[in-house]
């Protein structure tokens, strides 16, 4: 969110509330241009928190925003599901032990097939997401989501998968896959979740 971000500009809060909104209200229905939409909203709060050191002016990203997000909740009613919208390959999910940030043999496979889906899309968008269990504060499960989107970002980018069409976050505890109680060890918690928009 902005705040985490430490973000207090009124016109960008304004953007990504109301990008939140219709993501939230139309993510059921037209799931893939919505997750589309989130990660160009999670690119811009990015660029605009780290404006001065980027050469992207978050500006310039609002037109893009703008039309993911009327594909996401379009004016007009929703045309019939097609079959892209039902694919599954679209999403990917890595998982790590406990209180680690590099890939497990297991999760090296499943970049492996994330690189060879890329492969096959045009200039694809990827959303790189974080997570940690509940295990530890939360100002340390920050850090170690981070650490965690950050190794599946360097292996994509091994795999020959431009870092340019690369965002990438962490949300610590604050979005876990199964809930528990604080200080709860989860191992599907542990994990970073892959976007890809095409």
């Amino acid at each position: 969110t902005p705040g985490q971000l430490g973000i207090t500009d009124p016109a960008v809060v304004a953007v990504y509330d109301d990008a939140v909104a219709k993501i939230n209200a139309n993510k059921d229905v037209n799931p893939i241009p919505c997750a589309r939409a989130q990660a160009m909203l999670d690119h811009y709060l990015e660029e605009v928190s780290e404006e001065e050191h980027s050469i992207t002016d978050p500006d310039s990203l609002k037109p893009k925003l703008a039309e993911y997000l009327s594909e996401c909740a379009p004016t007009a009613p929703a045309a019939a599901p097609t079959a892209q919208v039902a694919s599954q390959q679209d999403r990917f999910v890595v998982y790590f032990g406990f209180d680690q940030s590099s890939l497990t043999d297991v999760a090296r496979q499943t970049v492996s097939d994330v690189i060879a889906t890329l492969k096959t899309i045009s200039n694809p968008l990827i959303s790189i997401v974080g997570h940690a269990d509940r295990s530890g504060s939360v100002e340390y499960n920050q850090g170690l989501s981070e650490r965690r989107a950050g190794t599946v970002a360097q292996a994509l980018s091994a795999g020959s998968i431009p870092m340019t069409n690369i965002t990438q976050s962490g949300r610590s505890e604050l979005e876990t896959a199964v809930p528990t109680a604080d200080g709860v060890r989860e191992p599907k918690n542990r994990r970073v979740e892959i976007t890809i928009s095409r």
